[in-house]
């Protein structure tokens, strides 16, 4: 019954789009909306922006070193989450891997790893601004954004730009080059780092390699259609695994290449949007137990992805249709397995599928005086197939429903409620070999996870004083845990529920015309059915960034506190409260040129990343020095 519904809706959307021209020539009160404000982005920013999504607008200035996933731990109800280096990942309100969805230009990143899709071979130097979409807003965009969505737009190059910066402690060496205008834009980036070294004085597996790219071009299709085409390589090498394990003596994980190609090209013009790319990803990864075994596996696939949007308003009400389809091509996992006692060695086959993913979606947002009421719903269909002919067919409609209500200039409250889901990942239900943590075998009757999420959030606005708080709670059915059959076994399974609640916050105030500060938290909990803590939920949280601004030079200090964490998970440790501060210091020596000098743990704290049972311990206390040459 689904498949005929989701069919004959696509046949008539598919009819609308092609004759809404004609369509709105016989009825005025239909018109286009003015413009496409982000190539791949679903929702309307006008009706979104009273929900709580959250802006990171890249300084390269002040982050030249610095990865996404560090970038976006610094917000309200995002952190880092499982083991470190070049691979780290984040939480979003308490969940994460594939429950939170990352996309680069409207492409949807995947990945076989448990851990979720790092974005980490995506530079932060071609990235002009993150948006970390949270609530009901995720809900949008289909299977794995339970927890939130991260939208990372590219950065267009308008002029000649050239970075340079070094950290002493791992000499971590960065150089990057760019230079554009209006109808292209060109950036290289390479960077390179040795291992780091722990405050406590032990050597963590962290170094790594990475050359990338990126290439945009902005062209006239005709009088009324803009193209846009872009096109990125990242290539990393020698990527160390930091974790717990004694690299030196017992077992270390390495991956060795890790290679992603995206290419996108897009049509535009007033109110609807085309878009068709390819993202091609290899990642190798070794595994070697010293005196025992070494097993090297190969994993990869080829994902292509076609999305179609129109938007117009009809009266005084603004819409949103769209069809989104994404096919994943031969999804591999290929292992070698040698025994490093006699030299003998096998090969198995971990994985070797292909996904499809179908989705149509539309929403509709309407403004009368103070209260505004959006509504939103999605269908998707998705196939999964092996190479052993087995195969998986699941459809799940979402919808979301949210009024907000203007108490004056300054004031909105809002309340939301939504429906969302996630599908099993191809290697949930059909991996079977080794992954770093071990040994894992695929469960092929995992049930999709169904999740309800309620939402209140209140905001203020007052010249450039802004306050945000949101409470919410989020109850997943079936929600899929990873558990182990023996030490170096695990499997997945369907807990029963999941219930998650929390509270987020943040403050920006301008004190005076050159000072101003940004306050910022989150308090979370979560657990099962039996009272269970669930695993990957992030510690509580207090930042407070201060900035102080003068004509030549500015100062920016993060102070953060996190609490301690004595309620974990199987395969989680406790966590000490730590107090933590960054400092940065950038002189603009003239119009061009400027000069950047940092501390990373400056009081030089002692104390574990996250709370996964295998996270290393903090880097010492860096220093580093940048340069930064505009023209």
């Amino acid at each position: 019954m689904f498949y005929r519904g989701l069919l004959v809706n696509s046949l008539c959307f598919l009819a609308f789009s092609i004759h809404a021209d004609e369509i709105q020539k016989k009825n005025a009160d239909i018109k286009p909306l003015e413009s496409i404000e982000v190539i791949g982005k679903k929702h309307n920013i006008d009706y979104f922006k009273f929900n709580n999504s959250e802006y990171l607008f890249i300084d390269e200035i002040e982050n030249q070193t610095k990865a996404i996933s560090t970038l976006l731990s610094n917000m309200s109800g995002v952190d880092l989450n499982g083991q470190g280096g070049l691979l780290q990942v984040v939480s979003v309100r308490g969940l994460s891997g594939s429950r939170v969805q990352s996309q680069f230009s409207g492409i949807k990143i995947n990945s076989e790893r448990r851990a979720g899709a790092a974005t980490s071979f995506i530079d932060s130097f071609f990235i002009d601004n993150i948006e970390v979409i949270k609530g009901i807003g995720a809900s949008y965009y289909g299977s794995g954004a339970i927890g939130g969505v991260v939208q990372m737009t590219p950065k267009q190059f308008n002029e000649f730009q050239l970075n340079s910066s070094y950290v002493y402690q791992n000499e971590h060496l960065v150089n990057k080059l760019a230079w554009g205008n209006d109808d292209i834009s060109l950036g290289l980036s390479h960077q390179k780092a040795n291992n780091s070294t722990s405050s406590s004085g032990s050597l963590l597996n962290d170094h790594f390699e990475q050359l990338s790219a990126n290439v945009i071009f902005n062209f006239d299709l005709t009088n009324n259609i803009n193209g846009h085409f872009m096109m990125m390589p990242s290539l990393s090498r020698n990527i160390g695994k930091a974790n717990s394990d004694d690299y030196n003596n017992k077992k270390i994980t390495t991956y060795p290449k890790g290679d992603h190609y995206i290419s996108q090209i897009a049509l535009y013009s007033q109110g609807w949007q085309f878009n068709l790319a390819v993202h091609k990803h290899a990642l190798n990864t070794q595994v070697v137990r010293f005196n025992k075994r070494e097993n090297n596996v190969s994993t990869g696939s080829t994902d292509y992805s076609f999305n179609y949007q129109r938007d117009f308003e009809i009266g005084e009400l603004a819409t949103s249709m769209g069809l989104d389809y994404q096919y994943r091509s031969g999804v591999k996992s290929l292992e070698k397995i040698s025994n490093l006692k006699n030299d003998s060695s096998f090969f198995n086959v971990n994985l070797d599928a292909k996904q499809y993913d179908t989705a149509i979606y539309a929403n509709v947002n309407h403004k009368i005086n103070d209260l505004i009421l959006s509504l939103g719903a999605r269908g998707n269909l998705i196939k999964q197939d092996t190479i052993n002919n087995i195969s998986h067919k699941d459809t799940h409609i979402t919808n979301f429903t949210s009024l907000a209500y203007e108490l004056n200039n300054n004031y909105m409250i809002s309340f939301a409620v939504n429906r969302a889901f996630r599908f099993p990942t191809l290697s949930e239900r059909f991996y079977t070999g080794t992954t770093g943590r071990g040994q894992t075998i695929g469960n092929q009757n995992l049930k999709s996870e169904e999740a309800f999420n309620k939402e209140l959030s209140i905001n203020y606005q007052l010249k450039q004083d802004n306050f945000k708080l949101a409470l919410f709670e989020n109850k997943i059915e079936n929600y899929i845990e990873r558990v182990h059959l023996s030490p170096n076994f695990r499997t997945y399974q369907n807990v029963k529920t999941a219930k998650l609640k929390g509270m987020e916050f943040s403050l920006y105030k301008a004190l005076y015309n050159n000072f101003s500060y940004q306050m910022s938290g989150h308090f979370l909990k979560g657990k099962d059915d039996y009272g269970n803590a669930l695993a990957d939920i992030a510690p509580n949280k207090l930042q407070m960034l201060l900035n102080y601004q003068d004509t030549n030079y500015r100062l920016n200090i993060t102070i953060k506190h996190r609490f301690n964490k004595s309620r974990i998970a199987k395969g989680e440790q406790n966590l000490k409260s730590i107090n933590t501060v960054n400092a940065r210091y950038i002189y603009d020596l003239d119009d061009n040129i400027s000069f950047s000098f940092w501390v990373d743990n400056l009081f030089n704290e002692d104390y574990f990343v996250t709370s996964d049972i295998k996270s290393v311990k903090s880097t010492e206390r860096q220093i580093g020095l940048g340069l930064n040459w505009r023209n």
